[in-house]
């Protein structure tokens, strides 16, 4: 039998063992034997397909060896996304075709295929329009970014960018919200349009920064400029691919969600009753509890931390595994800001506590009225602030919950 896996980057392996295809690609079996053979991508590709005795795009095939067989795979890549590992002053740049050489070097550098360009826009160009009819981003490390141009513009964003081309994570601390190290120089939009663009990238005259931590519109547009002069990252995106992108659920998993619109009432119970409704109401099997604290235990203590991992109903791993999200540590991997319906939302979240392994210090009496403030913080991003940003919601405002399967 006889396989090939193209030029592009994934393996094919068989079973029976012996095939092991970028290596060794050819083997003798016995006459009649069944040969499973399964394609796996490598990190920033996705499976296109079989040719030869093999066909469809399922991503095993079985051969009967009746007579020589052969089977070609086909990998094809995603685009791919990254902050520069090196800082630059935007005003600087001189133009943005120096921006988008910048982005080709680093690009090169890692090895990294495809046409890259700067995530930028100018007087006359919106960075939406640059990206041509790509489609499919992914990080470095093959994690999904986003799948077409019209989502992320909408915030449907999988994993925030955070890595730079080095494969460095900027997600170790927590976002930056003046210039610093997890500060991106955009001069976009949310809508993907031209705001502040440094006088083309050419003077100081007010600036646009997006933030990779953050995983809606944050990720382009933070909402205030900031300086021309101070040295920041570019974010880098390839126009050349247009392969959907895919996220696969872990085989074991639990679901996790932001609940719709919540009025404080009715305790735990009351909390714990919205979910499961959200839960219902949107199809989402097994038993959902809010992830709240009180004053007397903390809202880890609700969960069990050794089950399956926390997965969004997007089927993106919120954290490694379930002690992570519950540890309180600083970073977690993606925002949990999906709802059961898979909307995308930036919506304040109630915690009662500045961590989830600390007892409640503002719960609304322990989530039984409307008076006073609770501890809340942001869905939208991805360290501790997730969880409680120092924000103080009125437990007489509409505030959400974080939904966790039992």
């Amino acid at each position: 039998m006889n396989v090939r896996r193209g030029s592009a980057t994934g393996s094919v392996t068989s079973m029976p063992a012996g095939i092991n295809c970028g290596s060794t690609c050819e083997v003798t079996f016995d006459g009649g034997t069944m040969v499973e053979l399964t394609a796996t991508p490598g990190a920033r590709f996705t499976f296109e397909g079989w040719a030869g005795d093999c066909t469809g795009t399922s991503r095993t095939c079985t051969l009967q060896v009746d007579r020589p067989r052969a089977a070609t795979a086909t990998f094809t890549p995603y685009n791919t996304v990254f902050a520069t590992s090196g800082l630059i002053a935007p005003m600087l740049l001189g133009g943005i075709a120096n921006a988008d050489a910048i982005c080709a070097a680093h690009a090169a550098d890692a090895g990294f295929e495809g046409e890259y360009v700067a995530w930028m826009s100018t007087s006359t160009t919106s960075a939406r329009t640059r990206m041509n009819d790509a489609r499919g981003w992914v990080r470095p490390d093959g994690k999904p970014f986003a799948d077409t141009m019209t989502e992320l513009l909408q915030g449907q964003i999988f994993y925030p960018v955070r890595l730079t081309e080095k494969g460095q994570d900027l997600g170790s601390s927590p976002p930056n919200f003046n210039v610093g190290p997890n500060s991106v120089a955009t001069g976009t939009s949310a809508s993907g349009s031209a705001y502040q663009t440094c006088a083309d990238w050419t003077a100081d005259a007010g600036l646009q920064y997006g933030d990779v931590q953050v995983a809606t519109s944050g990720w382009t547009q933070m909402g205030i400029n900031r300086p021309c002069t101070v040295p920041t990252r570019l974010l880098c995106m390839s126009r050349s691919y247009k392969a959907p992108v895919e996220v696969v659920a872990p085989a074991q998993a639990r679901r996790a969600f932001i609940s719709t619109a919540w009025l404080v009432g009715g305790g735990l119970a009351g909390a714990d009753a919205k979910c499961q409704a959200d839960a219902v109401d949107a199809g989402v099997p097994g038993q959902f509890q809010a992830l709240l604290s009180t004053t007397s235990a903390s809202a880890a203590s609700r969960f069990n931390a050794a089950g399956a991992n926390w997965v969004r109903v997007d089927n993106v791993p919120v954290a490694a595994n379930g002690a992570a999200l519950l540890s309180g540590s600083r970073v977690v991997d993606a925002a949990l800001n999906v709802t059961a319906r898979g909307a995308y939302v930036t919506s304040p979240i109630l915690q009662g506590a500045f961590t989830l392994t600390g007892v409640g210090t503002a719960t609304c009496s322990n989530w039984t009225s409307d008076a006073g403030t609770s501890i809340g913080g942001g869905s939208s991003q991805i360290t501790t602030t997730f969880y409680s940003g120092g924000t103080y919601p009125s437990c007489a405002s509409n505030a959400w919950l974080v939904c966790l399967q039992q």
